[in-house]
């Protein structure tokens, strides 16, 4: 099990919510090791917009045995998304 808390500049141009998830699914590879394909995604919660200027955190948690990486993006006060997405076993993984 993996936790971690990114903060960067958010600029998102394109579908809001797809960026975000191309971000969870980069960064849980980045920070967390991941090297599955994921493959599905679960309780998706986009509660509210990411405007201009809007400082936010990303949390990232992964459990290894159960093959999912949750995410939430927010600030101190409120939550703008947040989610599960599952990824697929690495072929001849050790269990």
């Amino acid at each position: 099990m993996g936790n971690h808390l990114i903060q960067v500049p958010l600029q998102i141009t394109d579908d809001p919510g797809v960026v975000q998830l191309d971000w969870v699914m980069a960064f849980g590879k980045q920070y967390l090791g991941i090297r599955n394909t994921f493959s599905e995604m679960h309780q998706l919660k986009f509660q509210k917009p990411i405007l201009p200027g809007c400082s936010v955190k990303l949390s990232l948690s992964s459990s290894s045995k159960k093959n999912i990486l949750g995410f939430r993006y927010f600030t101190d006060r409120e939550t703008f998304s947040s989610g599960r997405i599952s990824y697929l076993p690495l072929i001849g993984a050790d269990d």
